[in-house]
């Protein structure tokens, strides 16, 4: 007993030092591992200022991914890595989500290998270390806009001063009846509206209880509803939106012209629909309308 005792604390030193280099071996290197999938998949979106007729295309959500400044500083939304905690970073939760989710990153292509997101997932469990990279070297006041300062608050600030009082008492109508309905913030004037998932079938006809709110709706998701054309002179009264999503409806751009007095109008998803090519010059009449998603439709 004595000698096998003897045995094990003369052994205790290789174990320890053999554990610690099993999890050296294993800790994951930003720079060889994790680096590739994004410059491969995300830097397109998420790096420096492109020229296109003329425009200047800035990084996505003002977030870039080839630099270890920005990368830490993070985008519009703040944040993109929580140390330790990859359900709270949105580098690693946005690439997880379902494949017909508007928000799944990378937008373009196909969605990221499961190897490739549990190698990300682990390394930020692992603390997010980004060794010795640095990558682009860019000036921190240029990295990105501060979230009090994006696009998307000052168009909000804007609506929130322009919108007519919301009526809670109508708020709590609509949830009571099984709309998913909520305020963009506490006290906001502005709603986010999503439909997908209500308890009522949701048709262009019952689009119409929401009338009294029209004006407050800021963000309205329509996607995978029996929504059709005849939505369109309905949705013309939402004077504050600013994101529709039309997507896996029965819409065929009949009448979608009625959306140029939305004047507010910046997003538009209208992917996998029957929309037709005949439409599509009044489509292009909607001026305000910066981001445009088609996927699978022919036009």
């Amino acid at each position: 007993m004595k000698y096998l005792s003897l045995l094990f604390l003369l052994t205790l030193p290789y174990l320890t030092f053999a554990s610690d280099k099993l999890d050296e071996a294993e800790k994951i290197d930003f720079e060889k591992e994790v680096y590739p999938i994004l410059k491969d998949r995300c830097v397109s979106c998420h790096g420096p200022d492109k020229e296109k007729n003329g425009k200047t295309i800035k990084a996505k959500a003002a977030l870039r991914l080839d630099s270890l400044t920005a990368i830490l500083q993070g985008g519009e939304g703040g944040a993109v890595i929580k140390r330790g905690d990859p359900e709270k970073s949105s580098l690693y939760y946005l690439t997880v989500l379902e494949e017909d989710d508007d928000d799944i990153m990378p937008a373009k292509g196909k969605p990221l290998t499961k190897a490739q997101t549990e190698l990300i997932k682990n390394w930020i469990i692992q603390g997010a270390d980004f060794g010795t990279w640095k990558g682009v070297q860019i000036d921190k006041q240029k990295a990105w806009t501060p979230i009090t300062e994006s696009p998307f608050n000052k168009t909000v600030d804007k609506l929130e001063k322009s919108t007519k009082y919301l009526s809670k008492t109508e708020v709590k109508k609509l949830l009571k009846k099984g709309y998913v309905v909520q305020p963009l913030a506490e006290d906001s004037k502005l709603l986010y509206v999503d439909l997908r998932y209500s308890d009522i079938k949701t048709t262009s006809k019952n689009f119409s209880n929401l009338s009294k709110v029209y004006h407050n709706i800021h963000t309205l998701n329509l996607s995978k509803t029996e929504i059709d054309d005849s939505v369109f002179k309905l949705l013309s009264k939402c004077k504050s939106l600013v994101n529709l999503n039309l997507s896996s409806t029965k819409i065929t751009g009949k009448g979608i012209d009625a959306l140029k007095y939305c004047e507010n109008l910046e997003t538009l998803n209208i992917s996998n629909t029957q929309f037709k090519k005949n439409y599509k010059s009044s489509l292009n009449k909607i001026k305000s309308i910066k981001s445009l998603y088609s996927w699978n439709v022919d036009i």
